[in-house]
């Protein structure tokens, strides 16, 4: 059953059911998917959420009934999962522009369920090949009500180890294909909005969200290393366009305002950034928005994993704290010496450092110096 099929009948189970309490991922298993690669699909095909469509099929049914004699606003509010009167009153209000009370045939807005009449080529199977090709993690749907907090957490490392080896490869890919200029022609801009801003970027935010909530669950039992929630929280600023890097927070707001501003190659290129390798360690000669986006997806990677492997290479060494950050510039300073020289006294080492001194033109970032000493 392909993606369209899968979404009909999604679609026929939520109008079966609109008088039900429905949660979403029973919609979801009709299609086959978990909640959250089924709420994208949905918004990406009707341009709605989920929660909208059902809301506003709902309204246009309740007016509807409003129209059969003897019927009772109280009634109708209830039969459509509304708490209350008063809440379902302001919901209708707000849809048809009048209340529940002053119901008229002819003033009713019709919502009409959705049906797909289309076949989907190209471009559309563009954006989920691009968005499947991330590793992804629907921590929602995970089946770990028997595991320790211990374990669950585990579970997470594990998911950060694959995908901090996995998604460096997709990000150049994404990198590939924002500087393809045959794919950024004037007829494809609305397609690749959907791709790179309701696709890929709303796919990570949504992904963030799913994992702070689940570590917020862990964080009582002390495991969570708390530096995971600031790489989310810069994670989520910089996915949201508000950037901390002065040198693109003028080309990620223009696409942000008007995505139309990516047929310009140039903006491209700074959005594009560069390729980085398989690790995502390689030197670029422009540092894009990509590339930013790729560290940001790094640093959550790290900061949950880093730990154990720093305790598990340093046996009894405990890890208190640990942050992924850029380290500021440093300064080098290579010495070759032999076993015969002996061990540098106090004053050979303060002659090194005052070489340092003389580099004024190399400055560092430190306000300290640190001796690194590698015997061959």
């Amino acid at each position: 059953m392909n993606r369209i099929q899968c979404l009909s009948k999604s679609i026929q189970y939520i109008e079966d059911h609109l008088t039900d309490r429905i949660r979403i991922d029973e919609i979801s298993n009709q299609a086959y998917t978990s909640s959250s690669h089924f709420q994208l699909l949905f918004h990406l095909v009707f341009g709605i959420t989920v929660g909208e469509y059902i809301r506003n099929r709902r309204l246009t049914l309740a007016a509807l009934d409003l129209l059969k004699p003897g019927s009772k606003i109280i009634d109708i509010a209830m039969r459509y999962q509304y708490d209350t009167q008063e809440s379902f009153s302001k919901a209708f209000t707000r849809f048809h522009g009048f209340p529940p009370s002053k119901v008229h045939p002819d003033k009713i807005k019709m919502f009409r369920p959705l049906m797909i009449n289309i076949t989907v080529q190209g471009g559309f199977d563009m954006s989920r090949s691009f968005i499947d090709d991330f590793y992804w993690s629907d921590f929602k749907n995970l089946k770990d009500e028997l595991l320790s907090d211990t374990e669950k957490y585990q579970r997470i490392v594990n998911w950060a180890v694959k995908a901090r080896g996995h998604n460096p490869n997709v990000f150049d890919a994404l990198t590939e294909w924002i500087l393809d200029d045959s794919e950024w022609t004037a007829d494809k801009t609305v397609e690749n909005e959907q791709i790179l801003m309701q696709g890929i970027l709303a796919r990570f935010r949504n992904q963030n969200a799913q994992l702070r909530a689940y570590l917020k669950d862990l964080e009582p039992s002390g495991i969570v290393n708390e530096s995971v929630f600031n790489a989310l929280d810069r994670f989520d600023d910089e996915l949201s366009g508000k950037t901390v890097y002065d040198d693109l927070r003028d080309v990620i707001t223009k696409m942000f305002t008007d995505f139309s501003v990516m047929r310009d190659r140039r903006i491209r290129e700074q959005i594009a950034g560069g390729k980085t390798g398989p690790l995502g360690t390689n030197s670029v000669d422009i540092f894009g928005y990509v590339n930013l986006l790729k560290e940001c997806d790094a640093r959550v990677q790290w900061t949950l994993f880093m730990p154990n492997v720093v305790e598990n290479q340093q046996k009894g060494f405990r890890v208190e704290k640990f942050e992924y950050m850029k380290m500021p510039a440093l300064r080098f300073i290579g010495k070759e010496i032999c076993e015969s020289d002996g061990t540098d006294t106090v004053e050979d080492l303060k002659k090194l450092y005052s070489i340092l001194d003389t580099l004024s033109e190399y400055k560092s970032g430190f306000d300290y110096d640190v001796l690194l000493q590698h015997h061959y």
